[in-house]
């Protein structure tokens, strides 16, 4: 009886840890992305963010310019809009692994559409994946095939056939003061 109990606590014991541990890793995924000057993790209708990066690479073209992302055709006012930006520094986690991506957005869908405005982003090479989380699980669902289940769009509208692109497929130049992008989800 005296081996079960010390068993039974020892067990106790180290599932209250791995919940501490787990409540301690949340509370870092969510309030350190917030405070870092490398990384914005946003919530709105109309998303309008200022980029900021401690890179030393971005001192060597000191002009920036505002980007904006115009999606018209969600089927649906349901869950959220989230975006992730990758530049050529996360360019390698491109379009599979977005929570390593430069900037991410979550936006809120209104008369189903969103637009979301990026200002001050240094003039350079881009690319973006965005989903309609319409379940708001903060993540892409997936059919049992592991195709997409919910609604997705790459930049330069790449629609992939046998494999995923990668960022030099998807990027694009920003290298004027403003740009405009209108993108279609696919469903």
């Amino acid at each position: 009886m005296l081996v079960e109990n010390c068993f039974f606590k020892q067990k106790f014991c180290s599932a209250v840890g791995i919940k501490v541990r787990l409540v301690f890793v949340l509370t870092l995924l969510i309030f350190f992305p917030i405070f870092n000057d490398g990384f914005y993790y946003a919530f709105s209708q109309n998303v309008r963010v200022s980029f900021s990066s401690n890179s030393t690479t971005d001192h060597t073209n000191p002009e920036k310019g505002k980007l904006i992302i115009q999606v018209n055709n969600l089927k649906n006012n349901d869950g959220k809009i989230i975006f992730h930006l990758f530049n050529t520094e996360t360019g390698k986690y491109f379009p599979t692994k977005s929570d390593n991506s430069s900037l991410r957005v979550d936006s809120k869908i209104s008369k189903n559409q969103v637009r979301i405005t990026i200002e001050d982003l240094p003039y350079g090479n881009y690319a973006y994946t965005l989903h309609h989380d319409e379940n708001d699980n903060k993540k892409m669902d997936k059919t049992w095939l592991g195709l997409p289940a919910e609604g997705w769009a790459l930049s330069n509208e790449i629609k992939p056939v046998l494999s995923l692109p990668d960022f030099d497929e998807g990027k694009f130049l920003l290298n004027k003061p403003k740009m405009e992008i209108t993108t279609t989800l696919n469903y």
